[in-house]
Formats: structure tokens, C-alpha cells, sequence
């Protein structure tokens, strides 16, 4: 599987443009331009497969890619528990406001024991990194 020619397949010139505006941080080389419901049907396919795979192997060369993997840990369907300690490999890499409010929009699970959530975030709310 081929994640990165499939994102490419997906991309769009003209959103890829309008997305670097939007996220001045992120180099313009690292954005193919995929929109977010492209991102998440392909998220809900990953995480239906072999997803332990992909997030091993997974790329961190692309805006998106590393939007996909967040996307994939909150559409597992492990516990909240699980769930929280495949998250902290994605925070390292969130870099931008779209990987962290998009993705966290994604984690469902959160609902489903807010006592370890957020001692899970306390310490990324005390943390000096911006994202």
C-alpha cells in the first residue's frame, strides 16, 4: 500500500494554495493539497485494514500524512486507554493548528473516560511547544 501516491492521487494545485495561506508554518513542499473528507474516507479505510502496519510505516514528509495518522488513532476501535498511548507519537509530529484541531475533532473516544484524558493533556497544556 502506497499511502503517499494515493494522497497525491487526491491532491488539488488550487487547495494545496489556499491551505498554505491558512498554514503559514507549514513548508509549501510538505502540502500536496488534499482535502479533509478525502483525508478522513481514506482514514476510515486505513483503519479498517492493517492500521497497526500503516502506523508503523507511515511517512512524516507531508502536511497531510501526518494528519492521516492522527485521523486513523481516533477511529480505532480500542479503548480510550489505547487510544491515548498511540497519541502522544502524533503529538510529537502536530506542528500546525489543522493537525491539532482537526484530528482532536476526530477522538471520539475522549467521551469515554474523561479522568484519563486529561491527565493524559495536562501535560501538554503546561507544555511550551505551541501545538
Amino acid at each position: 500500500m502506497n499511502i503517499r501516491m494515493r494522497l497525491e492521487s487526491l491532491a488539488e494545485p488550487d487547495f494545496r494554495a489556499f491551505m498554505a495561506k491558512l498554514t503559514p508554518n507549514v513548508p509549501k513542499e510538505n502540502m500536496l493539497g488534499v482535502r479533509i473528507p478525502k483525508l478522513r474516507k481514506l482514514a476510515k479505510e486505513l483503519a479498517k485494514t492493517d492500521w497497526r502496519t500503516y502506523l508503523e510505516e507511515a511517512k512524516d514528509d507531508s502536511f497531510e500524512e501526518i494528519m492521516l495518522q492522527g485521523m486513523v488513532i481516533g477511529l480505532l476501535k480500542e479503548d480510550t486507554g489505547q487510544m491515548l498511548k498511540r497519541l502522544p507519537a502524533f503529538m510529537a509530529k502536530a506542528e500546525n493548528w489543522a493537525h491539532c484541531d482537526i484530528v482532536c475533532s476526530g477522538l471520539k473516544k475522549v467521551k469515554d473516560d474523561r479522568e484519563s484524558v486529561l491527565a493524559f493533556l495536562k501535560p501538554y497544556i503546561s507544555s511550551e511547544r505551541e501545538f
